[in-house]
């Protein structure tokens, strides 16, 4: 198959085979709700999310210890897929649906974006009711996490803030296309990790609808792009370069959680998250490589020809 036809044969053939909607799965954990004691532990965890695990001052953990420090890792990743899909993956489908941006965009891509709203609010049903698990599991309460998963939308809601009203909108979608083109390469390393199975049929269904969703904006950007002002072509190209540095780094905070409970105090924890992730490796080298794709799409469309664009990037040493 050409690859000018991809896009259009997933399209197509989104009424039958979209990943979580057709799938009859019910992503039902059936864990204990007291104890490990069904055979999951260590094989649902998310592998290189944990990084922290590997100080040397952690590596006296049990393995219980190291698989509720996992655990609830994967929940705070679920947690914050379900918002992120609900306010702002399908905040941006519906605007491009109902023609609210100020470009043009294909009859078939408006329609396509319906498809897009669809599959996410699965997504976050079954995001959450996995969530809901877990936290049942590790009897972790909704408020006990809510500063934690919510961190990382002051970060985002910051970042919005600081774009001029008018922009904000190509902001947010340079957010969505950003996150839309993450979560298939995120998805496709952490399957590698995980053979409990209820978990890995969720990241495998939701890895096939995502590659449309990746293919769909990647669409949108092609075509709303060249429609641009100069001046929101440097507000969407920044935004992009915002999005790189707020999605792609660790998110740490719920460390303070996990390893509070397990008796450590705030003070230890920073200093191992500090020692963990505050390294050129985790700061640069693994941000160009969970962000490989957006960069390529960036390149092949000229958007580093823009000057304020082209040297915010070299800054951060993105390119």
């Amino acid at each position: 198959m050409k690859p000018r036809n991809r896009y259009s044969a997933s399209s197509i053939a989104w009424d039958k085979k979209a990943g979580v909607r057709s799938n009859p799965e019910a992503y039902d954990l059936r864990l204990p709700a007291d104890g490990d004691t069904a055979g999951t532990e260590r094989s649902w965890h998310l592998p290189t999310y944990a990084g922290i695990l590997k100080h040397p001052a952690l590596r006296g953990l049990t393995d219980s210890q190291r698989e509720y420090v996992k655990g609830t890792q994967l929940l705070e990743f679920v947690s914050k897929q379900t918002r992120f899909e609900v306010d702002y993956v399908n905040w941006v489908a519906s605007r491009l649906a109902h023609g609210k941006y100020n470009f043009e965009m294909p009859e078939q891509l408006k329609l396509d974006a319906l498809k897009i709203y669809t599959d996410e609010a699965y997504h976050a049903y079954y995001t959450q009711k996995i969530a809901n698990q877990i936290r049942a599991h590790f009897k972790v309460g909704q408020c006990d996490i809510d500063d934690h998963v919510g961190d990382f939308y002051t970060k985002t809601e910051s970042t919005f803030a600081s774009v001029a009203v008018e922009h904000r909108p190509l902001a947010i979608l340079a957010f969505v296309i950003t996150g839309e083109n993450q979560i298939v390469s995120d998805i496709s390393e952490q399957m590698k990790g995980i053979v409990f199975e209820p978990i890995r049929a969720m990241f495998r269904d939701h890895m096939r609808d995502e590659v449309f969703h990746a293919q769909f904006f990647s669409k949108v950007f092609e075509h709303c792009w060249p429609q641009l002002t100069p001046p929101e072509k440097e507000a969407m190209g920044l935004s992009f370069g915002s999005a790189l540095e707020v999605l792609a780094a660790p998110r740490t905070s719920i460390y303070y959680f996990s390893l509070g409970r397990l008796g450590y105090s705030q003070r230890q924890i920073t200093s191992f998250i500090k020692a963990t992730y505050e390294t050129e490796e985790w700061r640069t080298t693994r941000v160009v490589d969970r962000m490989r794709p957006t960069l390529d799409m960036l390149q092949e469309h000229g958007v580093f020809t823009l000057s304020a664009v082209s040297k915010e990037f070299k800054r951060k040493q993105y390119i």
